[in-house]
């Protein structure tokens, strides 16, 4: 029995991995003479012992933490205005510094240090700048516990609800004090992000419609001598390409507006894009031509419109036509 004992610790040792199985007095006698990897006298096949391959192991990457800029000689928050901490012997100062600390008692330092770049006064406690740096710190501890247990759904929520105060706040003092909210970006570092101007959940049904319409218009623009609405080429200038009494450039048109003024509305409504019986609704054609001068980005005023189309409307409505033939080609 000693023997045998004997055998298995030094098997295990070695790195030796135990089997059961029948073991007979030769075959502990075997394992004593021949160093307790096999049995000998044709047992090959009832062995106890094998030998186990040692594979290497894939390092975990170290996750970057912000409390590795903390010297271990530090002492904990507790006792580092405490004067009678600097007559101790070393082992006592070893106790009470960072090195022996826990991570909360380091999360404390962390945290002093990050108040103490954006407090007013040391008697500073409630103001907007200390609250969003103890957030930062708490939010900065979270992701890195949950780097390392994605899986912790109440520690992630717990870091959501963090993440929105201090955006909230964060907003209501860029609102409020500039200044002092660019200071604190700058100090803890900071990077504020302007949120979206709505919320939108993206369904499958929203995709699957936004990827149709992309594919339409990549089509239509394709086409050779097609210009689709609201792609339409903007004038360089700002300006109409014809003046107002350019009638000679097109005598087409102008005869046309000359002889059927109230046809040519409709034609140069129903050429943009509109009704046709938009001429006859009051107003309408100022807003035709204030809205087609918006989409060409053409430089003038709804005063203007209005004056132009009440006094110059044959005029007006033969350089629209004109502004629409010569951008249609």
């Amino acid at each position: 029995m000693f023997v045998l004992r004997r055998t298995l610790c030094d098997g295990l040792s070695r790195g030796i991995r135990f089997h059961t199985g029948s073991v007979s007095a030769w075959s502990r006698v075997s394992s004593r003479d021949q160093g307790g990897f096999t049995v000998a006298r044709g047992l090959e096949t009832s062995t106890c012992l094998t030998h186990v391959r040692g594979y290497a192991q894939v390092r975990k990457e170290a996750i970057p933490s912000q409390l590795d800029d903390l010297p271990p000689s530090m002492l904990q928050k507790d006792y580092a205005g405490v004067p009678l901490t600097e007559g101790v012997n070393d082992i006592v100062k070893r106790l009470l510094s960072l090195e022996m600390a826990s991570q909360s008692e380091k999360l404390k330092v962390k945290t002093q240090q990050l108040v103490e770049k954006v407090t007013r006064n040391p008697d500073d406690n409630t103001s907007p700048e200390v609250r969003i740096a103890v957030m930062t710190a708490r939010i900065r501890n979270l992701q890195e516990h949950l780097r390392q247990h994605p899986k912790d759904k109440a520690n992630k929520r717990r870091m959501m609800m963090t993440t929105d105060k201090r955006k909230k706040m964060l907003k209501n003092l860029r609102l409020t004090r500039f200044d002092a909210f660019e200071n604190v970006c700058q100090q803890l570092g900071i990077e504020y992000t302007f949120p979206p101007l709505y919320y939108r959940r993206a369904t499958h049904r929203w995709l699957a419609k936004k990827a149709l319409c992309l594919k339409i218009m990549s089509i239509i623009t394709q086409q050779p001598g097609t210009v689709p609405y609201g792609a339409m080429p903007m004038s360089s200038t700002g300006e109409w390409n014809s003046s107002l009494f350019d009638c000679c450039d097109d005598c087409g048109v102008c005869l046309f507006g000359l002889c059927f003024p109230s046809c040519l509305g409709c034609y140069v409504a129903n050429k943009y894009g509109e009704n046709c019986l938009l001429p006859c609704v009051p107003g309408g054609l100022t807003a035709l031509r204030t809205h087609m001068r918006l989409s060409y980005g053409i430089r003038d005023t709804v005063c203007n419109d209005s004056l132009l189309m009440f006094f110059c409307g044959w005029c007006e409505l033969c350089r629209m036509a004109r502004e629409l033939k010569r951008r249609s080609h």
